[in-house]
């Protein structure tokens, strides 16, 4: 389930910056997947470390970049 911020955020893009929904599902994956990984750490408290470790994980396990 995602926050309301991410709602939002995914919302914006798709009535203001009027992105496909194919674009807006991966968007929609990408960051439920970092929601996930991130286990009880709320968006307020990610920082750049944690997103880019993430994605190093995405890298090292072959999937690829959006």
């Amino acid at each position: 389930m995602m926050d309301r911020q991410v709602e939002g955020y995914l919302r914006h893009l798709e009535y203001e910056r009027r992105l496909s929904a194919h674009t807006l599902a991966a968007y929609r994956r990408d960051l439920d997947a970092l929601r996930r990984s991130l286990g009880d750490t709320g968006w307020e408290r990610i920082t750049t470390h944690d997103v880019r470790r993430h994605i190093a994980d995405h890298h090292r396990a072959g999937l690829a970049g959006t």
